[in-house]
């Protein structure tokens, strides 16, 4: 997976490169340009609140334990079209829920293990459905649930 996609059923689309290492150029333009999706002051509230990302887990614990991604929206004076456009079908996408239920420090959690460990995020990234891959799959889920039984 190189790149995801965001829509908005009343209005315009856009398509983020997300793969730095693969595919860099195409990651850096496409959160340059899509101008008309997001303009670069809401690309600007992104960036605050993705850096928060980059603090050690602990200072994440410590500050964002009590917050939700709404909260860290709003302090970080977002205009309602990033909510709308980006944090919402986000955190969807990788939580099942709206971000005044998701946690910031798990949302932020996502951005600092990517940070930190890009290589293997990528790598579970790029993982593709083959009947050896699920098998392996399902023999650690045992292994896992037998070492917890016994």
């Amino acid at each position: 997976m190189d790149e995801i996609r965001f829509q908005d059923p009343q209005g315009p689309q856009a398509v983020f490169g997300i793969n730095p290492v693969t595919s860099p150029l195409k990651s850096i333009i496409s959160l340059l340009g899509q101008n008309v999706f997001l303009d670069p002051l809401d690309k600007a509230t992104l960036a605050n609140i993705a850096v928060q990302g980059l603090r050690t887990a602990e200072g994440l614990r410590h500050k964002f334990d009590d917050r939700t991604v709404t909260e860290i929206w709003k302090k970080s004076s977002g205009r309602e079209d990033v909510m709308e456009r980006f944090l919402r079908p986000f955190c969807r996408a990788i939580q099942f829920t709206d971000p005044d239920q998701f946690s910031a420090y798990n949302f932020l959690g996502w951005i600092h293990n990517v940070a930190y460990d890009l290589p293997h995020s990528l790598a579970g990234m790029s993982w593709r459905f083959r009947p050896g891959n699920l098998s392996r799959l399902f023999r650690r889920l045992c292994v896992q649930s037998l070492s917890f039984t016994i």
